[in-house]
């Protein structure tokens, strides 16, 4: 069975979903699908197709959804991904708005206590004084002096709704991750220079019903934020020179790199040059975030901030999966002992009188079959070609696995067979020397004595090996 992952990302219009899968040396997305929650629920869309849902989700006249009916909607879209994707544990990847994140720089010999450092540095800017969030952590770079550490949390008055939600549609979170995240993973090649040198570079993010901004400093984050919903352009260029100052001192901005799923209000851009030049960048695949959450999900990124409960909810998940599965187990295995202890006796009666029968009717046949045989090995005998070089070579090119090349082929008939070649995986190579080790020839003997390998060895991309095998002499094959 193929390894895959399963990424739901919760938007404002809708969650969102993506599925990689293991292919060969890359994960590739196999499947995808938007489920949308506010007043255009009525079906989901998939990246390929566009296909839409059976039954409608419910949705509001106008406006955004209800409560109410977002949180059923949430509920059917959860339902609908876990029977697309085949799967009830997801990755679960939040808007940054809905998440406490903080960016540190602390120094390296501080490594071991950055569990105590994160809860500071979260305390210190959480709304809510009386909540001990779970948080995640996630060094981001590194120097010879200095870390740099992401660290983030899921408050539980956002995590109330989603978390009822997963719990009712029985879908269980194995990680949860920061949407932002998976966007700057699928877009980090735009947002870099073609010369290399970023110095301090901000990334504005429009792409999930939000403005999200990124203040990245030589590559490396130093704020990111939520801003959620702005229209006015002034608002929003307050709130970046908040986040600039937020970030610390540091040389002006080289640049402001706007990403955008349409064009961008020229009054908002104009706003953005009063501080550095602004390059807008139009992101036409939607799902880019989710499926940069799954590809950091695939990289074993370290990043988690699923709630406690969560996580417990997961492990009781399994266990009732494990327990059903051994009953299930038992259950057949207590049948088919009854089915043993009452059948065996009468179906072995009847096998007996049946083989009886078999062994008095073929017994004739058998002793005319078996002087046959001694004729045609008599004859074999006298006309054995089985071991000339062309049969040699034959034999050993029908076992050969796909991957092996010969580059050498030496026989002497009873004597001998060497053979040189080279293989793309070491693998392939034992694999070959252990289908000419159980090489059988036609009288069900053994075609080689002795099979010996020298090597595989590593030389310029392929592993060189040589394989010798000894034949019986006549005497031993008698």
């Amino acid at each position: 069975m193929k390894k895959s992952i399963t990424v739901l990302g919760v938007e404002a219009e809708g969650l969102r979903g993506v599925r990689l899968e293991e292919g060969g040396a890359e994960w590739l997305v196999a499947d995808s699908c938007l489920w949308p929650l506010g007043e255009s629920a009525s079906g989901v869309t998939g990246e390929d197709k566009g296909e839409t849902a059976e039954e409608p989700l419910p949705a509001a006249d106008g406006g955004e959804a209800p409560v109410a009916d977002r949180y059923d909607a949430t509920v059917a879209a959860l339902k609908e991904a876990a029977k697309r994707f085949g799967t009830h544990e997801v990755v679960l990847a939040m808007p940054l708005a809905a998440l406490l994140v903080k960016v540190s720089r602390t120094q390296v010999d501080e490594r071991d206590h950055l569990a105590e450092t994160a809860g500071q540095e979260l305390s210190a800017v959480s709304p809510f004084p009386d909540e001990t969030p779970v948080t995640g952590i996630e060094t981001v770079a590194e120097t010879d002096h200095e870390l740099v550490t992401l660290f983030a949390a899921l408050p539980s008055a956002e995590a109330e709704e989603i978390g009822d939600a997963l719990d009712e549609a029985k879908v269980r979170v194995v990680r949860t991750d920061i949407a932002a995240n998976g966007w700057l993973r699928t877009l980090w090649p735009r947002i870099v220079p073609q010369d290399g040198s970023m110095g301090r570079t901000v990334a504005l993010l429009d792409l999930d019903g939000g403005w999200d901004v990124v203040v990245l400093d030589d590559g490396a984050p130093s704020l990111l934020r939520g801003l959620g919903r702005i229209a006015d352009p002034a608002e929003l260029g307050r709130e970046v020179m908040l986040s600039l100052l937020r970030a610390g001192t540091g040389a002006d901005p080289r640049e402001i790199v706007v990403f955008s799923k349409g064009e961008v209000d020229k009054a908002v851009v104009g706003r953005l040059e009063s501080f550095a030049p602004v390059r807008v960048e139009l992101v036409e695949d939607a799902f880019g975030g989710v499926e940069g959450v799954a590809r950091r999900a695939q990289e074993s990124a370290s990043l988690d901030v699923t709630p406690a409960d969560w996580a417990e909810l997961r492990t009781e998940a399994r266990f009732t999966k494990k327990l059903i599965a051994f009953l299930a187990v038992a259950a057949a295995g207590w049948l088919l002992l009854m089915g043993v202890l009452f059948g065996v006796p009468f179906i072995y009666g009847q096998m007996t009188e049946r083989q009886k029968t078999l062994s008095k009717r073929h017994s004739a046949a058998y002793r005319e079959v078996k002087e046959m045989r001694d004729k045609v090995k008599l004859v074999q005998q006298y006309s054995d070609h089985a071991r000339g070089a062309l049969e040699m070579l034959k034999a050993v090119s029908d076992r050969m696995p796909e991957g092996i090349t010969l580059t050498s082929f030496t026989y002497r008939r009873g004597e001998r067979l060497s053979i040189v070649g080279e293989a793309a995986q070491p693998t392939d190579v034992y694999e070959f020397k252990n289908a000419l080790t159980e090489a059988a020839t036609e009288d069900d003997g053994k075609l080689f004595a002795e099979v010996t390998l020298t090597g595989p060895s590593q030389s310029r991309g392929v592993h060189k090996f040589s394989i010798e095998g000894r034949f019986e002499s006549e005497e031993e094959g008698k």
